[in-house]
Order: structure tokens, then sequence, then C-alpha cells
């Protein structure tokens, strides 16, 4: 809306930095008649007050509908703006702690975090990297503590798209290997893998006969 306003140098009038003329003036014959700078200012006013009303919801414009200037509308819209800010920002607070990963893959979480965070940025308080970051993290399984643990301080300098492909591919990993069942023993062997498959088959059996029978 501001630029549309700005376009057509109208900013001024519903800040209320322009000084309504008087309505009338005196002519120096003594007769009182309509002031032509107010007819002027009052047509401008008139059209910026219909931009107004026409550039927002018809649920936000019942609260300007009964307004007389471009000005008053302005001051009830940025009124009714700082109410519902303040309502967002606390049900978003609410949904932003919920964020958890819970059974989705990493990308559809991560995503909804990002979502989430783009709410933030777009009733004008954006969360920083590092806040996007540690609620990424925070929202985790238990399972992904070592991890977490092991990396916490470099995960809040991350970009976002690092952090994302760090734990994507870590998932990727913890996937290929749970579908192979590759569960290492503390020796670093996986238990599927027995030593045989490693030096070969075990030589066969010799049975040897009395030769003196």
């Amino acid at each position: 809306m501001t630029p549309l306003l700005a376009t057509y140098g109208l900013l001024d009038h519903v800040e209320g930095r322009i000084i309504v003329p008087t309505k009338t003036i005196i002519n120096p014959d003594g007769v009182t008649t309509a002031n032509p700078d107010y007819l002027r200012w009052e047509s401008r006013d008139n059209f910026a007050l219909t931009c107004v009303m026409l550039a927002v919801t018809e649920e936000i414009g019942v609260t300007i509908v009964t307004s007389k200037t471009s000005h008053e509308a302005w001051t009830r819209l940025g009124t009714t703006f700082v109410r519902q800010t303040a309502a967002q920002e606390d049900l978003l607070d609410q949904q932003w702690r919920d964020l958890e990963k819970e059974q989705q893959s990493m990308a559809v979480y991560i995503n909804s975090v990002k979502q989430q965070a783009l709410q933030y940025a777009q009733i004008g308080k954006p969360k920083s990297q590092a806040d996007i970051n540690r609620r990424i993290y925070t929202g985790l399984p238990i399972d992904w503590e070592p991890l977490i643990l092991a990396q916490a301080e470099r995960m809040l300098e991350l970009s976002i798209e690092e952090l994302e492909s760090l734990l994507v591919g870590h998932e990727e990993c913890r996937l290929y290997a749970a579908s192979h069942n590759e569960t290492l023993t503390p020796g670093g062997l996986s238990s599927e893998a027995p030593l045989s498959g490693i030096l070969g088959s075990a030589p066969a059996a010799a049975h040897l006969t009395d030769v003196w029978d």
C-alpha cells in the first residue's frame, strides 16, 4: 500500500504531515467564500482515503469505514495492525516451540521450520539464522543427540542450506545403514559380516584314515 500512496504523492496526507487549510476564506471585500486550497486538499485526501480502503481486506476495512480523512483511517489501521501482529506473534511463538521432526523426513521438517520463520518475517518479526538453526536441531529426536552435542556450536554458524545438507546427508546414511542392517560391533566390523566373509571360506575339514588299518 505504501508504494502506491508514495507514487501518487499521498503519503503526506495519510501520515498527517500536511496542514489542513481552513474551509473558507474572507475576501478583501469581506465576503466569506470556499477556500480553493481546502477544496484541493479535500479532493486529494478523499483520493488517498479511497486508496487505503481499496487496499485492505473486507475484514480490516470495517475498522476504517467510518473514517472521515485518510489520516484517521491510516491511524486506525496502525492500531489494528499492532494488535493483530501481537496476536499473530503469540500464536507463532506457540507453533514455533511445538515444531519437532517426529516421523517426517528431514527435508520436510526443515522446510516446515523455514516456512514458520517466513511467517515471522511477514509480520515484521524476522528470526535470525542462529534462531532458525537452533529451532531445527532442538526439534530432532533424542537419538540425534550425539550429533547435536558434537556439532552444536558449528550448527549455529552454518547457513540454513549448509545445516540442511549436513542433516539430510546424515539421515540418508542412517537410512542406508538401517536398510542393510549394518550394526557395527565395538571392533568396527559389521555384525552381519562374519570374519569368514572377510578372510574367505574356512578350509574344508581333513578326515585322515589310519593307514595301518
